[in-house]
């Protein structure tokens, strides 16, 4: 009976993974376009009139057709803050002082996503000394870099792929890290892979909390936050949904 028993325990365990979700976050720090989420009811890629204007042809521009996703409440607090400002006294600028209001969404279900291009750009900077980076990189990419320490045979595998992915030049600036060039980089990985790469991607996107899709995603939760009351908020954001207002 006792063997029965757990067995029957076994099995619910098992089925009760399967109808688990994730839970994702997206933050905005602009009046407008959180206004436009709370009225359509989905997170949706903008606009390309609005990224043309706001990004032109820089490096940095979002991956076209795209909405930005991430399991990591910090970092979808970060941009609500327009800043890493948890705990901190937010310092007005002329815009933040038009726009004193955060939003942020959440998101719970299945979306089909790929790793965010920054996060997967950074990723030549952790592979040159993990043991390094484990020590001050943020919360949502421990996981990662700590991938990278346990099992050095799929950090060697991912250094082969980027190196096959990215020209030698865009690859040693990421390594160096700077921004604009490892968002470069991250956009090449993600267009074009040969397929021996298809199962140390799937094994890398799984490990990154910043994500994108480009299908629509309704949102399940509206919060808006006061900017001003940033240094209320705990680094790890613990206590944000304490701070924060519930508006949906």
């Amino acid at each position: 009976m006792r063997v029965l028993h757990l067995v029957h325990m076994n099995a619910r365990a098992h089925i009760d993974r399967l109808f688990e979700t994730t839970r994702y976050y997206h933050g905005t720090g602009t009046r407008a376009t959180g206004e436009a989420i709370l009225a359509s009811g989905v997170l949706r890629p903008p606009n390309i009139e609005d990224l043309n204007k706001r990004y032109g042809q820089s490096f940095q521009r979002p991956v076209e057709s795209s909405v930005y996703l991430s399991t990591s409440l910090r970092y979808a607090v970060i941009y609500s803050l327009e800043g890493v400002m948890m705990g901190h006294q937010v310092t007005l600028r002329p815009r933040a002082i038009q726009e004193p209001i955060g939003y942020l969404f959440v998101a719970d279900g299945d979306v089909e996503t790929v790793a965010d291009e920054d996060t997967l750009g950074a990723i030549p900077q952790y592979l040159k000394k993990p043991e390094e980076w484990l020590k001050y990189v943020e919360d949502e990419n421990k996981p990662l870099v700590q991938a990278f320490l346990d099992d050095p045979r799929f950090r060697d595998s991912v250094e082969r792929l980027f190196r096959q992915l990215i020209p030698s030049h865009t690859y040693a600036q990421a390594e160096e890290g700077l921004a604009i060039w490892q968002s470069r980089a991250g956009k090449m990985v993600l267009k074009k892979h040969p397929a021996w790469a298809a199962d140390i991607l799937k094994r890398l996107f799984a490990l990154i909390a910043n994500v994108s899709t480009t299908k629509e995603v309704p949102w399940t939760e509206a919060w808006t936050v006061q900017k001003k009351d940033s240094h209320l908020i705990e680094p790890d954001c613990s206590n944000f949904f304490e701070v924060a207002t519930r508006i949906a």
